[in-house]
């Protein structure tokens, strides 16, 4: 369910949130005849102001978290308000309007996802094998930057040693910028491995829930030595926090690290296999256990 969604939660701490029931009588049936709303009908979710107006057109059968965290940046825009760093981002990495996939081999793929996952329109990158070379494979989302601009900016980045071009189109545009024999039409997968090395360097960073663009550009930050802050949202920010006082104890951080991997974050980022609510639930579980005082000192035992 989006309303789920820890960053739907969050990002509703930008509203005064109402829930108002339907085929209930009393208020709460006042309300729905005053907005128009039917006394039975699937959830709808509305943005007004002060006065009752909408922010932005009604529209109901909005069911997924991107279009949801689309129509909230929406209505603060509409609304003149400050559309937070980090909302942007999620909405944008949610809802691409033409997303695919460019493929390009450099001399070190860690230095390629940190400078590709850097360029406008990316929404993503992992890094990986094609044959002998080590590679990056770029998610984008085409209708920000088309797939010639790409190759030109991985070039510039010196992240196009060579490029492998998923259809003829691809190949020809590759061709004009990099050179025929720098360029290879290839339908074969990479064979990918666990990306964002740097971010892996930041246990507080890398086992917050994140998403996978805020990943990669907590990644990028990181090797810039940079603070990637303004691409988290509140309560991510909060379980970095957590995280981070438990590591600064120097007695305890590789023990601390070691109960972090049972998380395996890529699980929920890169596999879809968890959904970001339930790796969160698992994360605050076992930060309480680990943030919970050894039990000699809860019982007042010297």
């Amino acid at each position: 369910m989006p309303l789920s969604n820890p960053l739907v939660i969050d990002a509703a701490a930008e509203f005064i949130p109402v829930a108002i029931y339907n085929n209930v009588k009393g208020k709460d049936a006042e309300v729905l005849k005053r907005f128009g709303e039917p006394a039975w009908n699937n959830p709808v979710v509305r943005f007004v102001n002060a006065d009752g107006n909408d922010l932005i057109p009604r529209k109901d059968g909005v069911y997924a978290t991107g279009p949801l965290v689309g129509r909230m940046v929406a209505a603060l825009k509409a609304a003149k308000r400050t559309v937070p760093a980090w909302l942007e981002l999620v909405a944008f990495e949610m809802s691409p309007q033409k997303p695919e996939r460019a493929t390009f081999a450099m001399f070190c793929y860690w230095t390629g996802e940190k400078e590709l996952g850097r360029l406008e329109g990316v929404l993503g990158t992992g890094i990986g094998h094609l044959g002998r070379y080590e590679v990056v494979e770029v998610l984008y989302d085409a209708a920000v930057v088309d797939y010639r601009r790409l190759v030109e900016q991985a070039n510039k980045a010196k992240c196009a040693g060579r490029v492998f071009a998923r259809t003829d189109q691809q190949a020809e545009m590759a061709k004009a910028v990099v050179g025929a024999e720098q360029v290879e039409r290839s339908d074969e997968a990479t064979k990918h491995i666990l990306p964002q090395y740097h971010l892996q360097q930041a246990p507080h960073y890398y086992f917050a829930p994140l998403t996978p663009l805020q990943a990669t550009k907590a990644n990028v930050a990181i090797a810039d030595r940079k603070s990637p802050d303004s691409s988290l949202s509140p309560s991510q920010l909060a379980f970095k926090d957590r995280m981070q006082k438990l590591l600064s104890n120097q007695g305890q951080a590789k023990a601390v690290v070691e109960r972090l991997q049972v998380l395996r974050p890529e699980r929920c980022r890169y596999n879809r296999q968890e959904s970001a609510a339930d790796y969160t639930q698992r994360l605050d579980a076992l930060l309480r256990e680990l943030e919970a005082p050894p039990r000699g000192k809860a019982q007042g035992k010297p």
